[in-house]
């Protein structure tokens, strides 16, 4: 038998709910949100993953690097 559990949203939502409310907004708009949390390895973090870093309790240091990326500033 599969293992049908749902996606964890858990750190998903702890990290919206530190990100501020011009960031949310531009986060409706960037398509493959979802699998860049879980699948993106940031070399600012050594290669961690988003998801890794809330998990971790990092989310203020993820809604930071979005928001500095969001606003163009990261290349």
């Amino acid at each position: 038998m599969e293992d049908q559990r749902p996606y964890e949203l858990v750190p998903l939502q702890r990290l919206l709910r530190t990100l501020d409310e011009e960031t949310r907004l531009d986060l409706e708009a960037m398509p493959r949100f979802i699998r860049w949390f879980d699948h993106e390895r940031l070399s600012s973090f050594g290669g961690l993953t988003a998801r890794q870093l809330v998990q971790d309790g990092r989310e203020n240091d993820v809604a930071r690097y979005l928001a500095t990326v969001l606003k163009g500033f990261i290349g």
